[in-house]
């Protein structure tokens, strides 16, 4: 099992399988940030169970603070309809675009479909507090990493990357699947088990 300071250092390796421990916990039961953004109708026609993981109401002020997410912009991204849906957020800084979605389909789906769509490197497994999922570079490059987390009713996904330029990223030693891994542990306490 590696800690959370090894997780980056093993992620930029990106194979075989690592666990976080329980880095997070304290952050689930902070408030909520105050937002206009109003949840979307999850009636018909959602089709597949109901999601009760919202990435734009149910995270914390703490949680954002962690992420460096606390000054972001904040645009409500979300699918409903067949055959599944998804709700997300987009968390946008001076330095990084983070979008969280949560979706209806199968977490195995989901892993089935990323590696089948894949055209560069693989993706790992991980264990987030004994949560499965996966991370791996984004599925178009490897400038944006991209996370999913099981959750009870399909999963939860952390996508993004900094919007730096290359240079700045490599001068600064900034790890991309690092900062997703990070913040995916920080979420992951939130998530309904």
């Amino acid at each position: 099992m590696l800690s959370l300071a090894g997780v980056a250092a093993a992620i930029s390796g990106c194979t075989g399988t690592s666990e976080t421990g329980d880095v997070a916990s304290g952050l689930a039961a902070t408030s909520k940030p105050t937002t206009s953004l109003e949840a979307p109708a999850q009636n018909p026609p959602v089709s597949g169970p109901r999601m009760t993981f919202d990435p734009c109401l149910d995270v914390t002020n703490g949680f954002l603070q962690q992420a460096g997410l606390s000054e972001a912009k904040i645009k409500r991204w979300d699918f409903i309809g067949e055959p599944t849906s998804m709700l997300g957020c987009d968390y946008t800084t001076a330095e990084k675009t983070i979008m969280i979605r949560t979706g209806n389909d199968t977490y195995e789906n989901q892993l089935v479909t990323d590696g089948a769509l894949r055209h560069v490197k693989n993706t790992d497994l991980i264990k987030i507090n004994g949560r499965e999922g996966f991370i791996g570079p984004n599925r178009l490059g490897d400038e944006d990493c991209t996370a999913f987390l099981r959750t009870d009713y399909g999963y939860v996904v952390v996508n993004g990357g900094y919007r730096l330029s290359t240079n700045e990223v490599q001068r600064r030693g900034l790890d991309v699947c690092g900062e997703i891994l990070r913040i995916s542990t920080l979420i992951e306490p939130l998530l309904p088990r």
